[in-house]
């Protein structure tokens, strides 16, 4: 890695786009170079030099074509009115493999992390350079620093060295925290919502956003969330997708809609008619599985489970735990026919492999 950059790349997926995030070690002007065409920040006009975070969108099939970019830099020495200085330019160059498979797509699913890095490093690491798509689902981090947001994409980079598509989504511990606020500088978004449609390959679905995991109201939160209307205008956002057919279609969501409350507590069964809503949107673009985290528990909800607080037809599988020195994610490998998921830890120890058949439509 070049000495310019704090931490690899990473390529997130945001609807059929990429955007390329990275952090700096120092303050300066930040561009992407693909096949000779110039990307940057769209900052109405002005490029950000007074900064050392980027992210810089990329259209998908440009990259996928050409499956290499080039990340250049040029540190500030001042900006002023006039002549505005900068020093040489830096580059550092990576190679990108794009989601071409139709089998066998090897995916690692991340949650609830909560700043083990070193840990959720290992677990990742099951597929080894066979990795085809990484999915952080929340939880990875705490936010009480803009160091933390640096842990969370520093893990990333290190797992896919800038080479692979990763799927984010924001969990109930990234509202959190003194640079909570600050989310949608760092956090991959779509017009600063952290719910949006995304596409990559021979997949597609929807990233969701529950935001906390109580109603606004309570006491620990201090006055400073306003999830309940985000949360409606999620359910208009929904109302809008449409079924992708021709694509395998997921959800990822933190916490998960259909049972916020597995201990059983009443503060936490929040939104069902919120998230009924969800559900039936989610019913309606034929989504054939969801990933979920949050509950601290490997743990699987089949189809029409009546465990669920509402029924769906499609499994939910929760696919982290952290256990003392330990973690637990989620090995998967994903067809069109169906998908084998199972549970592993830092060692690559195996635990409660599920396979599932698509049900065939016409």
């Amino acid at each position: 890695m070049e000495d310019f950059l704090l931490c690899e790349p990473s390529v997130f997926v945001v609807e059929d786009r990429y955007v390329i995030s990275f952090f700096t070690r120092e303050n300066g002007l930040a561009t992407v170079l693909v096949d000779g065409t110039v990307f940057y920040e769209d900052n109405s006009g002005v490029l950000a030099t007074n900064k050392n975070f980027f992210k810089i969108e990329i259209p998908q099939r440009l990259l996928d074509e050409k499956k290499k970019y080039t990340v250049r830099f040029r540190r500030l020495i001042a900006r002023k009115s006039y002549y505005s200085e900068l020093d040489e330019p830096a580059s550092a160059d990576f190679d990108f493999r794009p989601l071409e498979k139709t089998d066998g797509i090897n995916i690692y699913h991340l949650a609830d992390v909560h700043g083990r890095t070193d840990l959720a490093k290992s677990c990742a690491s099951y597929f080894g350079d066979d990795l085809d798509l990484l999915i952080l689902n929340g939880d990875i981090t705490e936010v009480g620093s803009v160091g933390d947001y640096e842990s969370l994409f520093a893990l990333s980079g290190e797992i896919t060295h800038g080479g692979i598509p990763v799927l984010f989504s924001r969990g109930n511990h990234d509202t959190r925290g003194e640079q909570a606020e600050r989310c949608n500088e760092f956090y991959p978004d779509n017009k600063n919502r952290n719910y949006y449609r995304f596409s990559v390959g021979i997949l597609a679905g929807v990233i969701l956003d529950c935001g906390e995991d109580k109603y606004d109201a309570q006491v620990e939160y201090g006055g400073v969330n306003a999830f309940e209307p985000y949360r409606r205008e999620e359910t208009r956002f929904l109302k809008k997708l449409e079924p992708t057919p021709d694509k395998i279609t997921f959800a990822v969501s933190h916490i998960c809609p259909m049972l916020p409350d597995r201990e059983k507590n009443e503060i936490f069964s929040i939104e069902n008619d919120v998230y009924t809503e969800w559900n039936a949107e989610l019913e309606r673009i034929k989504v054939q599985f969801m990933l979920c985290g949050h509950i601290h528990e490997t743990h699987i909800l089949k189809p029409f489970s009546e465990e669920s607080n509402i029924l769906h037809s499609y499994p939910v599988i929760f696919g982290s735990q952290p256990t003392g020195d330990n973690l637990w994610g989620q090995a998967i490998v994903l067809s069109r026919s169906g998908f084998t998921s199972v549970f592993t830890d830092i060692n690559a120890n195996e635990r409660d492999k599920y396979r599932y058949d698509f049900i065939k439509t016409k």
